[in-house]
């Protein structure tokens, strides 16, 4: 009895999946499911709860050619590029992508999910590809905290839930957050959601646009007592355009094509 006991356990443990820590060694090759990148050298980054961390900067672009379900990637002071033909699945609402130490983490390849996303970092993050966010839910957001240069070149961004810049205490001083790239969001776009400082921060520049089918507000429930924003060279198509929906001040420059109301300070 004993001995079918242990076997069930292990049984089960296998089925479920343990949760495991990897850290990029590369040396081998640039491929993601090679084991010999990673350390532990047991395997690869692959389950939902399994986090993969670079600390050192590959010698090229990390390979993904299937679809990988991953709970983090943290970038640590490196500079990490993520490509290939297959694609990052967020498994949960704790899904997580970091760039800390002036790290740069960049995604060539789409992140999809059914899940709210959280990014973060002091570094930067760059979406060369698609978040396909299908939560559809004016509750749960893909939060984006305090970053630089957030959507490259090639992002088309769509996502079905909110997009919430700068949720909580951050400050952002000559921010860059959309560069380039096209965001598309079915309800509302939040900056500085939470007590956050959004000094001379550039929303939407370079070519970039935004269009959102809900409210793109610039400064909600912040606290800041003045706050920068400009949309430079960019496009942005809104439902409803906000500045300064809550307590706190807000300067607002750039060209909004609006198909609905303009508030300023809470008034149409």
């Amino acid at each position: 009895m004993k001995k079918m006991i242990v076997w069930a356990q292990c049984a089960l443990l296998a089925a479920v999946g343990l949760a495991t820590d990897y850290e990029w060694v590369g040396g081998t090759d640039l491929d993601w499911t090679t084991s010999a990148n990673w350390n532990p050298s047991t395997g690869y980054p692959n389950g939902a709860s399994d986090v993969a961390k670079f600390k050192v900067s590959p010698s090229g672009t990390v390979v993904v050619s299937s679809d990988i379900t991953v709970l983090q990637v943290i970038a640590d002071a490196a500079t990490v590029t993520i490509g290939g033909t297959g694609s990052l699945m967020t498994p949960n609402a704790t899904s997580a992508f970091y760039a800390s130490n002036g790290a740069v983490l960049s995604f060539e390849v789409p992140l999809r999910g059914s899940n709210r996303v959280n990014i973060s970092g002091t570094g930067s993050i760059v979406f060369d590809s698609a978040i396909a966010n299908t939560m559809d839910s004016a509750n749960s957001c893909c939060y984006i905290y305090a970053l630089t240069n957030v959507f490259g070149a090639q992002a088309n961004v769509t996502t079905k839930s909110p997009i919430c810049f700068g949720l909580g205490a951050q400050s952002y001083v000559s921010r860059s957050f959309i560069r380039d790239g096209a965001v598309l969001a079915v309800h509302d776009l939040y900056f500085a959601a939470g007590s956050s400082s959004c000094s001379e921060t550039r929303v939407v520049q370079e070519g970039g646009s935004v269009t959102t089918a809900g409210t793109f507000d610039l400064n909600k429930t912040g606290t800041a007592a003045k706050q920068y924003y400009t949309i430079d060279g960019g496009a942005l198509t809104s439902t409803t355009f906000c500045v300064s929906s809550a307590s706190g001040g807000g300067e607002f420059s750039g060209r909004v094509e609006g198909r609905g109301g303009f508030r300023l300070h809470g008034d149409e």
